[in-house]
């Protein structure tokens, strides 16, 4: 199942930059490529252990809207079995039986993850996601066809000619408005790419976003979670991987093959039934 993450990462009429309506389990947004504009919309049309999606294409390349969108929606990510998870986390069983297949989806770019993680430090994600929509309608690409709106996620150069202050206005605090900066002048200059990071080894890769002003642990890890669907990685710098794998009484020897996968169900777990239900 993807449309549990998809709702819980999403603002309802507002773009994040995807735009996501609960009662058609659709999604709509706008991707800015090296050579071209995509405007699609998805729907989630059933969720076995993968989903099954369709795609409307509005704009651009098919080919590449099709690989995009399987990127984005995670769909070749091969599920470990219950046994292999239950070893861990008996107490996860009723939350596997209710969302099977339950996984996130991924951005289609490191430096979407990376701005989105560093908008998120130590704030809540609601706050996080009304700050990343105000950036998504100001800065980032928008088009209209046939009366549909379609948003994109601003690049290195918006933000970067933004500014601070200008950052400062979307409800950023000047330190991360400075991080963005300086994380875009990377970008830009081509000190950071989103295909050399795919390539790399992992630890070779969270090292090197380690080596970015402001980006530590926490936020190179999940931004290399989110951009790679790498999930061999137990993020207990997450509060709420902490909460939920003390919920669920989860060890810390944890095989990592299944370590991210845990730490992403810890923490849907903790949102879900125990922060917000008091279980």
């Amino acid at each position: 199942m993807i449309t549990p993450h998809l709702s819980q990462f999403s603002l309802k009429n507002k773009p994040t930059p995807c735009i996501y309506d609960p009662s058609t389990r659709s999604c709509r947004r706008l991707l800015a490529t090296d050579n071209d504009l995509i405007a699609y919309v998805v729907s989630i049309r059933g969720e076995p252990w993968k989903p099954l999606l369709r795609i409307e294409i509005y704009m651009g390349d098919p080919e590449r809207a099709i690989e995009m969108v399987k990127h984005i929606y995670n769909i070749d990510y091969e599920y470990l079995d219950m046994d292999s998870l239950l070893k861990y986390a008996p107490r996860m069983k009723d939350l596997i039986r209710e969302y099977p297949g339950l996984r996130p989806a991924l951005t289609p770019s490191l430096w979407e993850a990376l701005v989105k993680n560093i908008i998120g430090q130590n704030i809540g994600l609601r706050q996080a996601l009304h700050i990343t929509s105000r950036l998504v309608e100001d800065l980032g690409p928008h088009i209209t066809i046939d009366n549909v709106d379609f948003y994109g996620f601003p690049g290195p150069r918006e933000i970067k000619e933004a500014g601070e202050e200008g950052l400062r206005r979307y409800g950023l605090s000047w330190r991360k408005a400075s991080y963005l900066i300086g994380a875009a002048d990377l970008f830009l200059r081509g000190e950071i790419s989103s295909d050399e990071i795919m390539n790399m080894s992992r630890d070779e890769a969270i090292e090197i976003l380690m080596g970015i002003r402001g980006v530590g642990p926490w936020t190179a890890k999940l931004t290399y979670m989110m951009y790679t669907g790498d999930l061999s990685i137990y993020l207990k710098e997450d509060l709420g991987v902490r909460r939920g794998v003390k919920s669920l009484g989860i060890p810390d020897d944890v095989e990592e093959n299944v370590a991210g996968l845990i730490s992403y169900l810890a923490a849907y777990y903790y949102e879900k039934h125990v922060k917000y239900m008091g279980k």
